[in-house]
């Protein structure tokens, strides 16, 4: 079996530039960070070719409900501090 580009020949525990540890053994994977996980929506979202449009009316209809909740609280405050 040759060596991986950049690992000299017969030197088997010595990575690139003699280093040790690096390619102590060919057969292993190297160690990557775990990707991130993802949220089942931006998954689902990522393949709308319209999430832009979704994203904009979700934005809106929240503000509005937040809106509405707040107008109806000061109405009522308001109706029982006046009778």
């Amino acid at each position: 079996m040759n060596p991986p580009e950049g690992y000299p020949a017969g030197q088997g525990n010595l990575g690139p530039g003699g280093d040790p540890g690096i390619g102590e053994d060919m057969n292993m994977m190297p160690m990557f960070a775990p990707p991130e996980p993802e949220g089942i929506m931006d998954q689902i979202l990522d393949f709308n070719p319209h999430r832009r449009t979704l994203e904009v009316f979700m934005m809106l209809a929240m503000i509005i409900t937040i809106m509405t909740v707040g107008m109806f609280g000061i109405l009522g405050y308001t109706i029982v501090e006046t009778y």
